[in-house]
């Protein structure tokens, strides 16, 4: 038996959520030749496209998130690489001061 895609993706808050809130599938419906009718396809559709709908907006929340802790790390990155710059400029000269200091 082929897996849900609840049970292939557990840990996903999205997955769930897109399937719970997409168009309900009412009772499948057989035409006189025993196939699906064609009310039944287009409720089928409806409800795929729906999930692909909730589905692609949770991705691109994703990729906006990620951006931002991109552009948080970037920030935080150059800031502290300033920072550590002043550190070793200010430990350069205390050495510097101490070395003379030893010498006289």
């Amino acid at each position: 038996m082929k897996k849900t895609l609840c049970q292939k993706h557990p840990r996903s808050k999205a997955i769930p959520e897109a399937l719970h809130k997409a168009p309900k599938l009412k009772k499948t419906i057989a035409c006189e030749c025993g196939n699906v009718s064609y009310k039944t396809l287009a409720q089928l559709m409806k409800r795929s496209f729906g999930i692909i709908d909730l589905l692609a907006k949770s991705v691109a929340s994703m990729e906006d998130k990620f951006t931002q802790s991109k552009e948080t790390v970037e920030w935080v990155s150059q800031n502290f690489e300033h920072e550590i710059e002043k550190c070793n400029a200010t430990i350069m000269d205390l050495t510097q001061h101490l070395n003379k200091t030893r010498n006289n």
